[in-house]
């Protein structure tokens, strides 16, 4: 499941979606040759949804309509999130992304497509650092 499956942070959908993101061309490309298993979790959905153009706002739920983006439910995983979100205080870390590094535990899957370098290079998985694409 992991070498053909990527987490997909918010701001990576944001970017897609925004023509004048320094990242969208690049978020297009990616995307537009990916047909692996792309997977996020509500929080990091509800966030791109909230901050996405309002024109947008639907085209980014239908990625989930037509099989392209997986959500999962982070319920199972609340007390681990909240730890995530205790141990990267100092960052500190959201609610998106701790459930992201959540998923990644959960999943194996380390390759994560985010613009956000700076905090992905300092989060881990388990120990282990996440392959961050594009």
């Amino acid at each position: 499941m992991a070498s053909t499956s990527v987490l997909v942070d918010a701001g990576a959908l944001i970017a897609y979606f925004n023509k004048s993101d320094s990242e969208h061309a690049a978020l297009l490309g990616f995307f537009n040759e990916f047909f692996g298993q792309a997977i996020t979790t509500w929080p990091a959905l509800t966030e791109a949804v909230h901050l996405v153009e309002r024109r947008h706002e639907i085209a980014v739920m239908r990625l989930i309509e037509r099989g392209r983006l997986e959500v999962l439910d982070i319920t199972p995983g609340i007390t681990r999130i909240i730890a995530l979100m205790e141990q990267y205080a100092d960052r500190p870390i959201d609610l998106a992304d701790a459930s992201l590094v959540w998923a990644a535990e959960l999943t194996g899957i380390l390759r994560i497509v985010t613009i956000d370098r700076q905090d992905f290079t300092v989060y881990r998985a388990r120990g282990r650092p996440f392959d961050i694409v594009p």
